[in-house]
């Protein structure tokens, strides 16, 4: 049984397009200190983002 998800799908309208369009969202360089960043939040159960993102959530 496949199970894709909705996201994915409204990639594109076809299965090449989706692969590709979900592969180019990982080549881009994430640096280490914007690593370190996400790690922190994640581990502290906290929002990564501006203050005006952290107020809305």
């Amino acid at each position: 049984m496949k199970i894709t998800h909705d996201l994915y799908i409204q990639l594109s309208r076809q299965q090449k397009g989706c692969a590709k369009r979900y592969q180019a969202l990982f080549k881009v360089h994430v640096s280490h200190e914007e690593l370190g960043r996400v790690r922190t939040a994640t581990q502290s159960d906290m929002a990564l983002g501006n203050d005006r993102f952290k107020e809305e959530i």
